[in-house]
């Protein structure tokens, strides 16, 4: 890779660091904060499921924005219009103005992410393309788990965290408005139906679907879960950050056992493993924090795999068209199912 290739991968990577930080505390941050102003779990779950549906939208969207302006100027658009999102929280705060600045924050952060993303795999070749994509795994773990910690520096009650947050969009602008290399083209990519998707990939489609779930009920809901454990601010920061480390750690063992055993069995054993471990955080978690943490990382691991193992069993990496799709449709439901289930759950009460 020649040098100027490689400086234009890092501004990338930097951006992609910078972006993610500041989602990952922004979107504990917010679910806090309507918790600590006394909204009910389901109107939390259904004012953070926007931000997902803002995502599968703009995931079928953005790239028109993309196309029209080129890269960089649908990056600056899209970062912009998050950092002004991000600052009206604190400004206004309502179900239905939450609402609003989620959905169009979810929309920017699928076209903030689709174009570092074609430009880093506009960049790869066949020799580079496994290294760069574990470079940015890691690194987007990395950075996700580093901005749950920020959020310890801070009080969700107060309008801080948002400024640190929308700071952090304003900051992702820099490296990739200085990189020199030529971005790529985008071409428009054609959409299978869900018929035709169901047909090919029954099990990946499913498998998508229970991770969706998953992850977007303990991404969303999970502060707010632990807020009503009694866990202070730091605490929910790392019990989150840890989870997303534990995440990180187990993609490589648990690709390199795909690799050697049965796909389908491996995919139908981590989402039953996962499901286990959930079961007995929810019936051990107060016991210990060892038993909270311990089982919520665990768990967030497994869950974590089962998208990317359904993806190489149908070879879906392979597909030039958005891959979020058709999990992100799960995750927009899992804030709002879980809420609802939170809700009937007796400890809230102090059953």
């Amino acid at each position: 890779m020649i040098p100027k290739t490689l400086v234009a991968i890092v501004a990338l990577f930097a951006s992609l660091v910078l972006l993610v930080m500041g989602n990952s505390s922004l979107g504990t941050v917010a679910a806090l904060r309507l918790e600590i102003e006394g909204f009910e779990p389901g109107t939390i779950g259904l004012v953070l499921a926007l931000t997902s549906l803002g995502f599968v939208l703009g995931s079928l969207y953005g790239i028109r924005v993309v196309q029209r302006v080129g890269h960089i100027r649908a990056f600056a658009v899209f970062a912009s219009i998050a950092a002004a999102a991000t600052l009206m929280h604190p400004l206004h705060v309502s179900a239905p103005g939450w609402m609003l600045f989620r959905l169009v924050l979810g929309f920017c952060i699928a076209g903030l992410m689709l174009v570092i993303e074609s430009w880093i795999n506009s960049q790869a070749t066949s020799e580079s393309r496994g290294g760069l994509l574990a470079t940015y795994m890691v690194l987007f773990f990395l950075a996700a788990s580093s901005g749950q910690f920020i959020v310890m520096l801070g009080d969700p009650a107060l309008h801080q965290l948002f400024v640190v947050a929308a700071i952090f969009f304003v900051l992702s602008l820099v490296p990739i408005s200085l990189t020199r290399l030529a971005p790529p083209v985008m071409e428009s990519a054609g959409r299978l139906p869900f018929a035709a998707l169901w047909a090919r990939s029954e099990l990946g489609l499913f498998g998508a679907a229970v991770s969706g779930v998953m992850l977007g009920a303990l991404g969303a809901v999970g502060p707010v879960y632990g807020y009503e454990m009694g866990l202070e601010v730091d605490q929910i920061a790392a019990f989150m950050g840890i989870s997303i480390l534990a995440a990180m750690v187990i993609q490589w063992p648990m690709g390199f056992v795909s690799d050697y055993l049965p796909r389908r069995l491996v995919i139908v054993s981590v989402a039953a493993a996962a499901a286990g471990l959930a079961i007995f955080t929810a019936a051990f978690g107060q016991r210990s924090w060892l038993h909270l943490y311990g089982g919520v990382a665990v768990f967030y691991a497994l869950a974590s795999c089962i998208y990317p193992l359904c993806l190489a069993l149908h070879s879906f990496a392979r597909e030039k068209a958005p891959r979020v799709s058709e999990q992100s449709h799960c995750v927009g439901v899992a804030p709002v199912s879980t809420a609802a289930i939170m809700e009937l759950d007796p400890r809230k009460d102090g059953g």
